[in-house]
């Protein structure tokens, strides 16, 4: 699958608290993503409070090992990117690279960090086009 680049919403947050079910919440991804340009695989979510204890609630990685499964892309083929401490934490779980969002939560996060070593970028489209970028440079 090398030359494609598939994203995969994966979010925490049960419905109910965010007033959708999960077709109105597919449906916000892929406006959003359509919206930007772009065009999502998947979107993923834990319905579970986080009292429950489960393995798909970030920073547990298994949404994100269920994208991975999904989208047929090896662990080191792939990027989680969020705003969220937690969204790294799940990306270390998985072993997958991770970069921060200064969007959301992300300058808050950033703050947080300390300077840990993660890419850091203002926003989703700087990430598009930084991943883009690296690609053509292995291709050239």
């Amino acid at each position: 699958m090398a030359g494609n680049l598939v994203f995969i919403g994966v979010l925490n947050g049960t419905l109910e608290a965010r007033d959708l079910n999960s077709g109105d919440l597919v449906w916000e991804f892929q406006t959003e993503a359509s919206r930007q340009g772009g065009d999502l695989g998947a979107v993923l979510y834990c319905p579970h409070a986080p009292e429950e204890g489960c393995a798909c609630r970030k920073p547990a990685p298994g949404l994100i090992q269920e994208a991975l499964a999904r989208s047929g892309f090896t662990a080191a083929e792939s990027l989680v990117v969020g705003d969220d401490r937690r969204d790294l934490e799940a990306a270390s779980r998985a072993g997958v690279p991770a970069a921060l969002v200064r969007t959301g939560k992300g300058r808050k996060t950033e703050m947080l960090l300390n300077g840990a070593p993660v890419p850091t970028y203002d926003d989703l489209a700087h990430v598009a086009r930084a991943i883009l970028e690296a690609h053509e440079h292995r291709v050239t």
